[in-house]
């Protein structure tokens, strides 16, 4: 007759402090490599990201002004952050028709670039800053909050843009994209990480330069 033996029960337990401690201080090890090395490709792909979402916001006014012939005007507005709504910075951006009545329509919603991209305010990086601005912003504007800086210029029905010189191949305007907050080197200012779009006043054709 064979015999019954019980069985050994098995024993469970759960991680000591000190193992939990451990991975967690593994994890937290890990975080701190890992996450810059993502964190400074996702900055830069934003940048590149915003940079050629405004040009194809460029190329459409040129086009609609040239399909449509009747003007197409461009603000760009200086609003606040999603994270910092009082940090403002030339960020957003929208298209208008423009009628013989000077009446505006907007044409499509009002476009952001994606944080912590910025179009620079200084003259010398974005020479269209030194160009038309105002805040008097119109029922067309809506949702932008009423007394919101913003510059603007015109694309007109011949594909060319209302900027100066309006002859000849003179000098063109430019903006300057950038990470808000970047450190900067050389005497220009310029981070290391940049994008500009350069506009050719007499044709309208936008250019792009990065390093």
């Amino acid at each position: 007759m064979i015999g019954w033996h019980s069985q050994p029960a098995r024993i469970r337990r759960g991680f000591t402090l000190l193992e939990l401690l451990a991975v967690i201080a593994i994890i937290a090890i890990i975080t701190v490599a890992v996450v810059p090395a993502v964190t400074g490709p996702l900055r830069s792909s934003n940048l590149t990201n915003g940079s050629l979402a405004l040009m194809d916001t460029l190329n459409l006014a040129r086009q609609t002004a040239l399909t449509n012939n009747s003007p197409v005007e461009v603000r760009i507005y200086k609003t606040g952050g999603a994270t910092s709504p009082t940090d403002l910075q030339y960020r957003a951006y929208r298209l208008f028709s423009v009628d013989a009545n000077n009446n505006k329509q907007a044409l499509g919603t009002l476009k952001h670039l994606t944080e912590p991209v910025i179009i620079s305010s200084g003259t010398t990086l974005s020479s269209l800053m030194a160009g038309r601005s105002g805040n008097s912003v119109q029922p067309e504007d809506y949702p932008v909050p009423d007394n919101t800086a913003y510059i603007w210029f015109r694309f007109r029905p011949n594909g060319g843009t209302d900027l100066t010189p309006v002859e000849g191949t003179g000098s063109n305007w430019f903006l300057t994209l950038l990470l808000e907050n970047a450190p900067t080197t050389g005497t220009a200012g310029l981070p290391a990480n940049y994008f500009t779009i350069q506009i050719d006043p007499v044709t309208g054709r936008a250019r792009s330069f990065r390093p």
